[in-house]
């Protein structure tokens, strides 16, 4: 599992944890239950959080957390193929301006010589360079 696998599995673990917490702030909000998880945590045990604080608070973070698990575990190919081209770009472009911009844009093909047919080489015929 590579590093990105390890995002996912993290991030997947803390937004399922804030959907309980969110479960049971709507528990307490709408069905007026006792609020256990919240009490667990020494330190926010002390603060007095009313439930609709803690519904939206705990709703806020479960989106929050999907939605970067889901931009993590998500790479479309065409986002993999932009960031490829981008980066061919900027190496092409780091490399002209290390050699003083010299180099012509290549186009793949030479414009020049656009209508004109391939000569095909006879065997007698001798090509001089």
């Amino acid at each position: 599992m590579g590093t990105r696998g390890v995002i996912v599995w993290i991030f997947s673990s803390l937004s399922f944890l804030a959907a309980i917490h969110a479960l049971e702030a709507a528990l307490a909000l709408f069905f007026n239950t006792d609020v256990i998880l919240l009490k667990s945590y020494p330190i926010i045990n002390t603060l007095n959080i009313s439930p609709a604080t803690y519904f939206l608070a705990s709703t806020a973070v479960t989106i929050t957390l999907w939605g970067v698990t889901c931009k993590m575990a998500v790479e479309t190919p065409v986002e993999r193929f932009l960031n490829k081209m981008l980066s061919d770009a900027k190496k092409t472009i780091r490399n002209r301006m290390r050699n003083g911009g010299r180099q012509p844009i290549s186009t793949g093909h030479d414009v020049r010589n656009h209508n004109r047919k391939p000569q095909v080489a006879r065997p007698n015929q001798r090509h001089h360079l």
